[in-house]
């Protein structure tokens, strides 16, 4: 499994692919605010690999200490494996020189 920090590209196709799926369209920001936040760089983005297979993504608001999971979502034929656990133990290590996590 690699962790990969997402392009725009990749993060629209997610989007696109994933997300409208994942989660309820009430709760999903439009892609082109997504796209600003990144431009900003107050957004990272973050894919879980196997070779070019996406398992997971997370999509989190970064201030200068912390990080605000904003998605966080295993894709479906890898649920119910621990993939959403090794996840985010792997985000932890990557996102060590925040002060933390914020979870809501």
């Amino acid at each position: 499994m690699k962790l990969k920090q997402l392009i725009k590209e990749e993060v629209k196709n997610i989007y696109n692919d994933h997300m409208v799926k994942d989660f309820p369209k009430e709760e999903l920001k439009p892609i082109d605010a997504i796209e600003r936040l990144i431009s900003r760089k107050i957004y990272k983005c973050y894919g879980l690999y196997d070779n070019e297979e996406l398992l997971a993504y997370a999509f989190f608001n970064t201030s200068k200490s912390y990080l605000l999971l904003d998605y966080y979502s295993v894709c479906g034929k890898y649920r119910s494996n621990g993939i959403g656990s090794k996840f985010f133990s792997i985000l932890k290590e990557e996102c060590k020189n925040y002060n933390g996590i914020i979870v809501e």
